[in-house]
Protein backbone atom coordinates (compact mmCIF):
# COMPACT_ATOMS: atom_id res chain seq x y z
CA UNK A 1 0.00 0.00 0.00
CA UNK A 2 1.39 3.56 -0.68
CA UNK A 3 2.09 6.13 1.59
CA UNK A 4 0.68 9.18 2.11
CA UNK A 5 3.27 12.65 2.46
CA UNK A 6 2.47 15.65 4.09
CA UNK A 7 -0.35 18.45 3.22
CA UNK A 8 0.76 20.93 0.92
CA UNK A 9 -1.23 23.89 0.52
CA UNK A 10 -3.39 24.32 -3.35
CA UNK A 11 -5.44 27.82 -4.43
CA UNK A 12 -8.31 26.75 -6.28
CA UNK A 13 -9.62 29.60 -7.84
CA UNK A 14 -8.68 33.06 -5.99
CA UNK A 15 -11.98 32.88 -4.02
CA UNK A 16 -12.69 29.34 -4.42
CA UNK A 17 -15.42 27.55 -6.62
CA UNK A 18 -18.65 27.74 -7.85
CA UNK A 19 -20.75 25.59 -10.38
CA UNK A 20 -20.19 26.08 -13.72
CA UNK A 21 -22.15 25.12 -16.79
CA UNK A 22 -21.27 21.45 -17.59
CA UNK A 23 -22.44 18.09 -18.69
CA UNK A 24 -25.25 17.55 -15.48
CA UNK A 25 -27.28 20.32 -14.94
CA UNK A 26 -26.66 22.01 -11.68
CA UNK A 27 -29.94 23.80 -11.40
CA UNK A 28 -31.03 20.53 -10.12
CA UNK A 29 -31.19 20.32 -5.88
CA UNK A 30 -30.14 17.06 -5.94
CA UNK A 31 -26.65 18.20 -7.20
CA UNK A 32 -26.70 21.20 -5.80
CA UNK A 33 -28.45 23.39 -3.05
CA UNK A 34 -29.51 26.90 -3.52
CA UNK A 35 -27.23 28.55 -1.55
CA UNK A 36 -24.23 26.86 -3.45
CA UNK A 37 -22.00 29.83 -5.53
CA UNK A 38 -22.65 30.14 -8.62
CA UNK A 39 -19.35 30.73 -11.21
CA UNK A 40 -20.14 34.18 -13.00
CA UNK A 41 -17.69 35.56 -15.12
CA UNK A 42 -15.28 37.59 -13.99
CA UNK A 43 -15.87 36.67 -10.09
CA UNK A 44 -11.99 34.95 -9.32
CA UNK A 45 -13.70 31.51 -9.09
CA UNK A 46 -13.11 28.53 -10.35
CA UNK A 47 -15.70 26.03 -11.87
CA UNK A 48 -16.63 23.30 -10.31
CA UNK A 49 -18.60 20.40 -11.88
CA UNK A 50 -18.41 18.02 -14.97
CA UNK A 51 -16.80 18.82 -18.09
CA UNK A 52 -15.83 17.04 -21.36
CA UNK A 53 -12.39 17.72 -22.17
CA UNK A 54 -11.60 19.29 -25.24
CA UNK A 55 -8.44 19.89 -27.62
CA UNK A 56 -4.95 19.34 -26.26
CA UNK A 57 -2.79 22.41 -26.57
CA UNK A 58 0.52 23.35 -26.06
CA UNK A 59 3.94 25.13 -27.01
CA UNK A 60 5.02 22.01 -28.96
CA UNK A 61 4.80 22.16 -32.28
CA UNK A 62 3.72 18.37 -32.09
CA UNK A 63 1.14 16.36 -30.12
CA UNK A 64 2.60 13.63 -27.87
CA UNK A 65 2.68 10.74 -29.75
CA UNK A 66 -0.39 8.65 -29.41
CA UNK A 67 -2.75 11.49 -28.28
CA UNK A 68 -6.14 10.96 -28.69
CA UNK A 69 -7.76 14.04 -29.12
CA UNK A 70 -7.00 17.40 -31.19
CA UNK A 71 -4.05 19.35 -30.93
CA UNK A 72 -3.22 23.33 -31.00
CA UNK A 73 -0.12 24.73 -31.18
CA UNK A 74 -0.36 27.90 -28.93
CA UNK A 75 0.64 30.87 -31.69
CA UNK A 76 0.81 34.60 -30.43
CA UNK A 77 -2.77 35.27 -32.12
CA UNK A 78 -4.57 32.29 -30.34
CA UNK A 79 -6.72 33.76 -27.84
CA UNK A 80 -9.43 32.67 -25.16
CA UNK A 81 -12.59 34.61 -25.03
CA UNK A 82 -14.00 35.59 -21.73
CA UNK A 83 -16.62 38.19 -22.68
CA UNK A 84 -20.21 36.51 -22.03
CA UNK A 85 -21.86 38.58 -24.82
CA UNK A 86 -19.65 37.40 -27.28
CA UNK A 87 -20.73 34.57 -29.84
CA UNK A 88 -17.24 33.31 -29.33
CA UNK A 89 -17.69 33.07 -25.35
CA UNK A 90 -15.22 30.61 -23.79
CA UNK A 91 -13.86 29.28 -27.00
CA UNK A 92 -10.18 29.20 -27.96
CA UNK A 93 -10.13 31.48 -31.18
CA UNK A 94 -7.01 32.73 -33.77
CA UNK A 95 -6.87 36.33 -34.47
CA UNK A 96 -5.63 35.93 -37.73
CA UNK A 97 -8.38 34.12 -38.67
CA UNK A 98 -11.49 35.25 -36.60
CA UNK A 99 -11.24 39.20 -37.53
CA UNK A 100 -11.29 41.25 -33.56
CA UNK A 101 -14.19 44.11 -34.52
CA UNK A 102 -17.32 42.34 -33.05
CA UNK A 103 -15.75 39.10 -31.56
CA UNK A 104 -15.05 40.29 -27.93
CA UNK A 105 -14.35 43.05 -25.53
CA UNK A 106 -12.24 40.70 -24.01
CA UNK A 107 -9.76 37.86 -24.62
CA UNK A 108 -6.83 35.63 -22.97
CA UNK A 109 -3.83 34.96 -24.70
CA UNK A 110 -3.20 31.72 -24.76
CA UNK A 111 0.88 31.60 -25.35
CA UNK A 112 2.27 33.97 -22.64
CA UNK A 113 5.83 35.05 -22.15
CA UNK A 114 5.90 32.44 -19.49
CA UNK A 115 8.94 30.23 -19.94
CA UNK A 116 7.55 26.70 -19.92
CA UNK A 117 9.62 25.44 -22.43
CA UNK A 118 8.95 24.06 -25.96
CA UNK A 119 7.43 21.05 -24.80
CA UNK A 120 4.12 22.44 -22.47
CA UNK A 121 1.17 21.10 -23.27
CA UNK A 122 -2.55 21.58 -21.54
CA UNK A 123 -5.88 20.91 -22.21
CA UNK A 124 -8.82 22.31 -22.73
CA UNK A 125 -12.08 21.62 -20.78
CA UNK A 126 -15.15 22.37 -22.33
CA UNK A 127 -17.06 24.79 -19.93
CA UNK A 128 -20.05 27.29 -20.40
CA UNK A 129 -20.22 27.03 -23.60
CA UNK A 130 -23.49 27.92 -25.63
Amino acid sequence: MASVGGSISIVVGRNGLGWGIGLIATDDAQVRSGSDPVKREGDGKSPAGVFALGTAFGYASDPLQGLKVPYLNLTPSIECVDDPGSKHYNRIVDRSVVAPTGTAQSTCEMRRGVPLGSRHRSQWHRYGRH
